[in-house]
């Protein structure tokens, strides 16, 4: 998918030639990246307006990807997989060691799914980005995408909660979060929002699908700190409030 999309002028990182390789165990192999001298974003306008340009950039290239139905594919088998892990739990789950009633009271309310979508890197985050010695936003960790299928406010969503709602600095009247949807709206992208109320519901919706995650991982018997489950937990409660913050 990388070199497919370095083929189209976007600035992903491609793995060097001759990878990935078999390890020398069953089903594992290695990557093998070129190393870029970058920095990761600020939380300034710049960084933000050039975020929006490469994401929508991202989707309209994405949309066009000649093995789209495969990633649908793989994307509803993964989804019935979770929806399947929401539904033993709330029947008779139990979480040790953490608020299984949070968990609980947001896996009832919360879907999991959205209708419709096209391929997207589903990863969009601050280490998954490197500017480059010309300030270009260069995209990296492209796993995901080849099994997520979904509506492009997706990525939005976690670019707005990622690089701005969740940034050190982060100040309700700043202009970083209308700064990146603009420069995402004005470069062509594809994903399409009424108001504030679009990002709160597919804010909720990833942090459910997290949980779903969560409970997999501690049905296949691996310890989840307390503090990721609060992580999501606390993503779910806040979405609405930081999102009409930046709104406002």
């Amino acid at each position: 998918m990388t070199r497919w999309l370095a083929d189209r002028n976007l600035p992903v990182v491609t793995a060097l030639p001759g990878f990935p390789r078999f390890w020398n165990e069953p089903g594992l192999f290695v990557f093998a990246y070129p190393w870029i001298e970058g920095r990761f974003a600020r939380a300034d306008l710049n960084d933000m307006r050039a975020l929006g340009n490469v994401l929508a950039r991202l989707h309209i290239t994405l949309a066009e990807l000649p093995w789209a139905n495969r990633v649908q594919n793989a994307w509803a088998v993964r989804l019935r997989t979770l929806e399947s892990a929401r539904h033993r739990f709330l029947s008779n789950g139990n979480l040790n060691a953490i608020d299984a009633d949070a968990v609980r009271s947001i896996l009832d309310e919360t879907a999991i799914a959205f209708e419709g979508g096209q391929p997207v890197h589903n990863d969009f985050h601050f280490t998954n980005l490197l500017f480059d010695a010309s300030d270009t936003p260069i995209v990296l960790d492209f796993e995901d995408a080849c099994h997520s299928f979904q509506p492009a406010i997706v990525d939005v969503a976690k670019a707005l909660e990622r690089f701005v709602l969740s940034a050190p600095e982060y100040r309700p009247d700043a202009d970083w979060g209308r700064t990146l949807l603009e420069a995402y709206r004005d470069t062509g992208g594809p994903a399409h929002w009424r108001g504030a109320e679009d990002f709160i519901g597919a804010r909720k919706v990833l942090a459910a699908r997290a949980l779903c995650e969560l409970v997999l991982l501690q049905e296949k018997g691996i310890s989840v700190p307390r503090s990721e489950w609060n992580k999501f937990i606390v993503l779910h409660e806040i979405s609405e409030k930081t999102t009409l913050q930046m709104f406002s």
